[in-house]
């Protein structure tokens, strides 16, 4: 049996909070119903049931639900859930037949990598923020510091996490996985493009899209003929909307809530933002530069700025700065051809990025074949 039927043959278990939209539920779904279609046997391991979902699965996958996502309100009741956790994730894994897991995010991870202790799996681990600006508390913090090293591989979506990491995690079991991107065949051209700015994640804290209104109540005349389209959800929503009452833009705002397929929204979108005070590499940053848009991004955000470059690829603000957003914002606004020259080279850079490509760097780390520099 040659190499290649071996590695499809290997069971693989995908362990993750719940597949909510986000980006990290978005790529372990890809990656399991990409693996489940090639005839790979596929776990995936929740601690939230199928009601929460977003993204839905393969039937081929196998679901376990393990149901452990209660808050704690004191450090001992959280001590008690994550002990809990632990023994519901190994013996998930016990029962699991996949010989390689794969996990996402920090609190999972940990436990993961506890939970794993002794069971002769191969343990890899995904980190997808900056590890520097993430707040989860001390004590995650430490235990990443701690514990990283202990898998097999820690992979991450951009260079500045493996630098950061590097100081903690010997160098060999470090890997470069950038996330997967769809390449759009039918992008639109600019001329039949609408006058939108768009902005697609989760309405948290972090994506600080206050930033997006504030900067267009601040754009001046140019805005007249424009309208700014969140796409997404998200605790905040009820306070983007009052500020977008309270700077008189509330007709030129659309909230279109969470959409099964954005598609249409990329289609029409003429700039795209990107607002965060942190994260890994943004997926609807990569969507919007493969459907051919124009992004703006915060200058405090690495993993954005390794395919966002400044007057090539995009444009760059001075993180919290909505003032020079706004600036940004006018530039392209008012200026269609570097709007379509940006947006052409926006989707050039991420070629590199296309779904077959990065699922050939997950197999590899499968095989246990490192590939510390992922694409160039």
């Amino acid at each position: 049996m040659s190499k290649k039927m071996r590695s499809k043959n290997k069971a693989v278990a995908i362990v993750i909070e719940g597949l909510r939209n986000g980006g990290s539920e978005r790529v372990a779904s890809i990656l399991a119903n990409s693996w489940a279609s090639q005839g790979r046997p596929v776990d995936v391991i929740t601690m939230s049931g199928v009601e929460d979902d977003f993204f839905q699965l393969d039937p081929a996958v196998q679901r376990n639900v393990i149901r452990g996502r209660k808050n704690a309100i004191s450090f001992w009741q959280g001590l008690k859930i994550n002990i809990h956790r632990i023994r519901s994730f190994r013996q998930a894994l016990t029962r699991s037949q996949a010989s390689t897991v794969i996990s996402f995010n920090l609190v999972v991870n940990i436990l993961v990598i506890l939970a794993g202790t002794g069971l002769g799996r191969r343990i890899i681990i995904s980190e997808r923020t900056d590890p520097n600006r993430q707040d989860m508390g001390r004590v995650w913090a430490l235990l990443r510091k701690l514990l990283y090293h202990r898998a097999h591989t820690v992979t991450a979506n951009s260079r500045h996490a493996i630098q950061v990491m590097a100081s903690y995690v010997p160098r060999h079991r470090l890997s470069l996985i950038p996330n997967p991107v769809k390449q759009q065949k039918n992008t639109v051209a600019m001329e039949d493009k609408e006058k939108s700015i768009l902005m697609v994640g989760r309405m948290v804290p972090l994506k600080r899209q206050s930033l997006a209104l504030e900067a267009f109540a601040l754009s001046g005349d140019q805005k007249r003929d424009w309208k700014l389209v969140f796409v997404g959800d998200g605790p905040d929503r009820a306070g983007l909307e009052d500020t977008a009452r309270k700077l008189d833009i509330a007709n030129q705002v659309i909230f279109a809530g969470n959409v099964e397929d954005p598609g249409s929204y990329y289609k029409a979108a003429s700039i795209f933002l990107l607002t965060s005070s942190h994260e890994g590499l943004s997926n609807a940053l990569l969507e919007a530069m493969s459907w051919q848009i124009p992004s703006i991004v915060s200058d405090g955000l690495p993993g954005a700025l390794e395919y966002v470059e400044e007057a090539r690829t995009g444009l760059v603000f001075r993180a919290g700065d909505s003032t020079h957003l706004a600036q940004r914002l006018e530039q392209l606004m008012t200026n269609f051809d570097m709007r379509k020259q940006l947006g052409s080279a926006a989707r050039q850079r991420i070629k590199e990025l296309k779904i077959d490509r990065i699922l050939a760097l997950w197999e590899r780390m499968i095989e246990g074949d490192q590939e510390e520099r992922g694409p160039s």
